[in-house]
């Protein structure tokens, strides 16, 4: 008798807690880590690269036509 009091309590707490409550296990990454960002794209690269002098814009400009397929000229 007293377990079937018990069970009844234990569910009817867990009732009362309603759902999402806890977390899905591997919802999210460790406490305290950042989220990874975004992966650069090659054009995103060239661009950076452009606009930190390391390439000219003549050397952009030829990169870029190749990354999006465009005929050169």
């Amino acid at each position: 008798m007293v377990g079937v009091v018990v069970v009844a309590i234990v569910l009817f707490v867990h009732f009362l807690s309603g759902p999402g409550t806890v977390a899905p296990p591997y919802s999210a990454g460790p406490p305290g880590v950042p989220p990874t960002p975004p992966r650069e794209t090659p054009l995103d690269i060239l661009a950076r690269r452009f606009a930190s002098g390391e390439i000219n814009a003549e050397e952009y400009e030829r990169a870029r036509k190749l990354l999006k397929d465009e005929p050169p000229g």
